[in-house]
C-alpha cells in the first residue's frame, strides 16, 4: 500500500513540473555559493542547511496543494485512513528532500570548493544535518498547510514568519532571555548552526548526539500534533 501511494504521488509531482521552481533556486544558489574555492567545510554545509529548510518548506506546501479535496477523500478511502494519508505523504517528502541533500553534500566535493580534505566523519555529519534541515521544513509545511482553521489567506505570512523565528531563535533567546519559554516550541535548527561553526565537530561529541535525539523525540511529537490537526480539520 504505501509503495503504491509512493509510486503513485511520484509520478503525479514529477509530471506537475511544480517543482521545478524550488528546484532551481536551490541548485543556482548551490552553483553560485561553491564557485568559490577555499572554503571551510561544515560552515559551508551550514549555509546549505539553511537554504534547504525554506526549500522543502516550499516544496511540501506545492505538493499538497496538488491534492485536491476531492482527491484527498480518495486517497483516504484507499487507504482506510486520514493517518495513513498524512503520513506516507510525509514519507514521500522526505525520501524526495534525498535528491537535494546528496547534491548539497556532493556538489561541492566535486568542484573541489574546500580547503580541507573531506572526510567520512564530516560527511554523515553534513548528511545528518541536512536530513534534520529537510524534516524541520517539510513538517513547517505540514503544519501551516494542514491548519485550516488559520485561514489560507494568512497562511504565506505565517509560514514566513515561523522560518525566521526557527533561523534567528538562538539569536533572539541572547538578546531577550525570557524568550526561551516561548521558542522551545520551534524546531531546534539553530542548535546545529551553532555546532557547524568549524570543522573541529566530532560526530561523537556527547552534545552533537545528545542534539539529534531531542530532534527525534521533536519530530515525533510535532508530527503528532500535525496527525491530530489533520485528523480534526483535513
Amino acid at each position: 500500500m504505501l509503495m503504491s501511494f509512493l509510486s503513485y504521488q511520484n509520478k503525479k509531482f514529477l509530471r506537475s513540473y511544480h517543482y521545478i521552481a524550488p528546484a532551481l533556486c536551490y541548485f543556482i544558489w548551490l552553483m553560485i555559493n561553491y564557485m568559490y574555492r577555499d572554503l571551510p567545510i561544515l560552515p559551508s554545509y551550514a549555509i546549505s542547511m539553511i537554504v534547504l529548510m525554506p526549500i522543502m518548506t516550499w516544496i511540501t506546501i506545492v505538493c499538497f496543494n496538488k491534492d485536491s479535496i476531492n482527491e484527498r477523500y480518495l486517497f483516504q478511502i484507499h487507504l482506510s485512513s486520514k493517518i495513513k494519508y498524512i503520513l506516507f505523504k510525509g514519507i514521500y517528502l522526505s525520501l524526495f528532500s534525498l535528491i537535494f541533500i546528496i547534491i548539497a553534500i556532493i556538489l561541492p566535493i566535486i568542484l573541489g570548493s574546500f580547503i580541507h580534505k573531506i572526510t567520512v566523519t564530516i560527511i554523515v555529519i553534513s548528511f545528518l544535518v541536512h536530513i534534520w534541515a529537510a524534516v524541520f521544513g517539510i513538517l513547517i509545511g505540514l503544519i501551516v498547510q494542514n491548519w485550516f482553521l488559520m485561514g489560507k489567506k494568512y497562511a504565506r505570512l505565517i509560514t514566513i514568519f515561523i522560518l525566521l523565528i526557527t533561523m534567528l531563535k538562538t539569536t533572539l533567546i541572547e538578546k531577550i532571555p525570557t524568550l526561551k519559554w516561548v521558542l522551545w516550541i520551534f524546531p531546534p535548527f539553530n542548535s546545529f548552526m551553532t555546532q557547524l561553526k568549524n570543522d573541529t565537530l566530532n560526530l561523537f561529541e556527547p552534545h552533537f548526539i545528545l542534539l539529534n535525539i531531542y530532534c527525534c523525540v521533536y519530530t515525533l511529537v510535532v508530527t503528532l500534533i500535525i496527525v491530530i490537526i489533520y485528523r480534526k480539520n483535513g
